[in-house]
């Protein structure tokens, strides 16, 4: 059937199969290039991709394989290759993309800040598609607060609703004597219809450490408190709560109150990593280095986990072990050859 190639199905949560209804052609080729799956090798199984490649070489020539695919630029991006936000940038900025390829480039601009970038975010606010314009918002999130601001604004009366609540979503941090009163209402009124959106879903953990993000940003620490809490008892074993509700503790001078958190998460979940780097950096702050150094090692033990191992690196080489740093550095940009925090740790560690 014309589907199997072309809209395959994939079980969904286990028991649900479903076509996706993208009626895309077949392209092995990708699979050798990034992984990506492709119905050729699905359905011949006892196949190597390679011959996949070389029968659609075969059947339509090998212009159908050495064409560009913005899965490429896609995957670029989140394996951090080196030049992945100069191909970023040109496929956000190119019409003859879908709207939610076009959003996903420039989703994934969070964090540039070359005129390039910024360019490209000025556009993608003004986008036809409310995709893109959502997709602005999301990466707008990385600068100050003040500059989220005139980038930002127009965007809280917008006409789509998913639109305007990412909006207030990424303003809520800024500092209110920097808004007018116009400014202040709309930003309200997204913020708020953002937390109504939150409370639909409110039988999962992740609406409650949603509303308590956005508490945080707007300095409400007890409502935040509130929120984190709501999350673990919906989800006792939900870390990104634990780590988010220790960190806020912190920040209201309750350190024995987040390591209690980070203590009990543990202790149901040894092996989380992002568990293990929080306990790993409250043992730096308590300048219990060598106490931290094997938390921070288990936290790191998957190289793809940048920042993970960038500090784990570091904090070898406050101990003198730099050999070991440097192993756990150039792993790390083995995943991301790209990652500039990996090529200047290196750098100085050299």
């Amino acid at each position: 059937y014309c589907v199997d190639c072309h809209m395959p199905s994939k079980t969904y949560m286990v028991v649900d199969p479903r076509r996706d209804h993208s009626l895309r052609v077949p392209r092995p080729d990708l699979t050798q290039k990034i992984g990506t799956p492709n119905a050729c090798s699905d359905c011949h199984a006892d196949k190597p991709v390679e011959w996949a490649v070389e029968k659609v070489i075969e059947w339509y020539g090998p212009e159908t394989s050495s064409k560009g695919h913005f899965g490429e630029t896609i995957h670029a991006g989140r394996t951090g290759r080196e030049g992945a936000a100069d191909q970023l940038i040109a496929l956000a900025g190119d019409p003859s993309q879908p709207g939610i390829v076009r959003a996903t480039a420039v989703s994934m601009l969070i964090g540039e800040t070359s005129e390039a970038a910024g360019a490209v975010l000025r556009k993608a606010v003004k986008d036809v598609d409310p995709l893109v314009r959502m997709a602005a918002a999301t990466a707008s999130e990385s600068l100050p607060p003040e500059m989220r601001l005139p980038l930002i604004e127009p965007l809280l009366p917008d006409s789509v609703r998913s639109v305007r609540i990412e909006a207030g979503r990424v303003l809520a941090p800024v500092p209110t004597n920097l808004l007018s009163g116009d400014e202040a209402d709309m930003l309200n009124f997204a913020i708020t219809e953002y937390e109504q959106a939150q409370w639909v879903n409110a039988d999962r953990p992740e609406s409650h450490v949603n509303r308590a993000l956005i508490y945080t940003a707007q300095r409400r620490f007890q409502d935040a408190e509130t929120a984190y809490r709501n999350a673990l008892c919906l989800e006792p074993r939900f870390a990104e709560a634990s780590v988010n509700l220790a960190d806020l503790l912190r920040m209201m001078n309750r350190e024995n109150d987040s390591a209690g958190i980070l203590e009990s998460a543990l202790a149901k979940d040894p092996k989380h990593p992002a568990l293990n780097h929080a306990y790993g950096l409250l043992l730096v702050r308590r300048k219990q280095l060598d106490k931290a150094l094997p938390y921070l090692a288990k936290a790191a033990e998957d190289p793809a986990l940048t920042r993970f191992n960038y500090v784990y690196a570091v904090a070898l080489s406050e101990v003198g072990r730099k050999d070991e740093a440097i192993r756990v550095a150039q792993r790390a940009l083995e995943e991301r050859p790209g990652d500039s925090g990996l090529i200047n740790l290196l750098e100085s560690l050299r």
